[in-house]
């Protein structure tokens, strides 16, 4: 196969739509910038590093020249493991969640004169829930191993907007918000095997299989997390003359904790095409080990950054 016939299949499975719905996702799919052009848009995504599968429905309501528009949107996600495909593998431990949100919103479309600038804002609640296997050994006769679920409800307000600075294009959003949670997800990971004797045997013993566990107490917390988005469409082309015009664009991302001092910051890239919004689009980015004066010294030792990719299909 020629090179550059090859090229052109692989950009042909990458392309977005620089106005659609989504253009990267991040390392825990949280990414925030969805801002798009066209009047309904159906997106199922596939992250293949935290193994998430999600469909989201976005509906913008108005004329194309109208300067106010009522935007509206549904998501719903689901995992087999909070942690990620490498800890599924690795151990078969599934921790099977659930996450649904809702958002509605309103579009200014022109916040300076004779440029192309929305602003949206938004509600956009959350709710999701994840289960897990905890070891508390402060329990003692109790039982300290035990299944729990994590349920997490937010209530967030998302502010999204995009200029055009000559031929390339600037998108930013933020999103803040109360989060009524536990503190499961941050509890150290550890793992532990169940020792019983054999009936009828004094030296016997039977050993279960080793269960990847959290370690610690559950507690519930209230934070407000803050999330932060940049893209940039430096209008990069590769352009092939084959029917196709891929754009590359670049990504930058900041997770602030809200209660506890850790951070979560990532880039990469991402492919755009502003011609055909009905295109599989592609993120490729790295995640920096989390950061922060509450981070456990045992995160800092196994947290060692990580590559994601994740993969998608736009449907009008």
């Amino acid at each position: 196969m020629q090179p550059r016939l090859y090229l052109f299949l692989i950009l042909i499975f990458l392309g977005s739509h620089s106005f659609a719905q989504t253009f990267f996702e991040t390392a825990k799919d949280d990414a925030i910038i969805n801002l798009r052009s066209t009047k309904e848009i159906s997106q199922f995504k596939l992250n293949l590093t935290s193994t998430a599968i999600s469909y989201g429905y976005y509906h913008t309501s108005g004329k194309a020249i109208s300067k106010g528009k009522l935007l509206t949107s549904f998501e719903i996600k689901a995992k087999p493991n909070e942690d990620g495909i490498t800890t599924l593998v690795k151990t078969g431990n599934l921790q099977p969640g659930l996450k649904l949100n809702g958002a509605i919103g309103y579009r200014i479309s022109d916040i300076f004169k004779n440029m192309w600038s929305p602003l949206d804002i938004s509600f956009k609640p959350e709710y999701s829930l994840t289960g897990y296997t905890i070891y508390d050994g402060s329990l003692g006769s109790l039982g300290n191993v035990y299944e729990v679920n994590k349920s997490t409800v937010n209530l967030n307000f998302l502010v999204n907007f995009g200029v055009a600075l000559g031929q390339t294009n600037l998108f930013l959003g933020f999103q803040t918000g109360p989060n009524f949670t536990n503190n499961i997800s941050d509890l150290d990971d550890g793992t532990v095997q169940t020792i019983a004797p054999v009936t009828g045997s004094t030296t016997q013993q039977l050993f279960s299989d080793v269960k990847t566990v959290k370690v610690g107490k559950p507690e519930n917390l209230t934070k407000t997390p803050i999330k932060i988005d940049v893209l940039f469409d430096p209008n990069i082309r590769i352009n092939l003359n084959v029917g196709t015009n891929v754009k590359l664009g670049f990504f930058a991302y900041n997770r602030t904790d809200g209660k506890l001092d850790k951070n979560r910051r990532g880039l990469g890239i991402c492919f755009l095409n502003s011609q055909d919004p009905s295109k599989v689009f592609t993120t490729i980015g790295y995640e920096f080990p989390v950061v922060g004066k509450d981070v456990t010294d045992a995160v800092r030792k196994n947290d060692k950054g990580l590559v994601f990719f994740s993969i998608g299909y736009t449907i009008l």
